[in-house]
């Protein structure tokens, strides 16, 4: 490799390392910062935008759900008990089912639920 293009790359990753590792921290911080409430309406909303995505795109992985819940969990800082959990889940999947049924799999809702799924959920699978 020329000097030239190692000389870049180092200094590429160490100017950008410092910021990844400062992301890392702040969501870690939020997380530890957040309250009850806070985790548990996360954690709906979370499931909410899993079980949009698994009616509209037809997810269908066994044992999909357990990996969800566990990715959701670890999100809200496992500060939701599992049985508050089933009962989110359960308020999640009504809402779920209403959006879907009112909009489509095209509405807005249904996108922006698409979306989160995207960004908070399906990197961690």
């Amino acid at each position: 490799m020329r000097p030239i293009i190692r000389g870049l790359l180092l200094m590429t990753f160490m100017t950008t390392w410092p910021l990844a590792a400062s992301a890392q921290t702040s969501d870690a911080d939020q997380v530890q910062s957040m309250t009850q409430d806070q985790a548990e309406a996360m954690f709906q909303d979370l499931y909410r935008a899993f079980d949009i995505t698994r009616s509209c795109r037809k997810l269908e992985d066994e044992g999909l759900n357990e990996k969800v819940t566990a990715i959701i969990s670890a999100q809200t800082g496992n500060k939701v008990a599992i049985g508050k959990q089933l009962s989110l889940i359960d308020a999640a999947k009504q809402e779920s089912k209403k959006t879907v049924k009112a909009e489509g799999c095209d509405g807005p809702k249904v996108s922006e639920n698409l979306g989160v799924y995207d960004a908070k959920i399906a990197p961690h699978l």
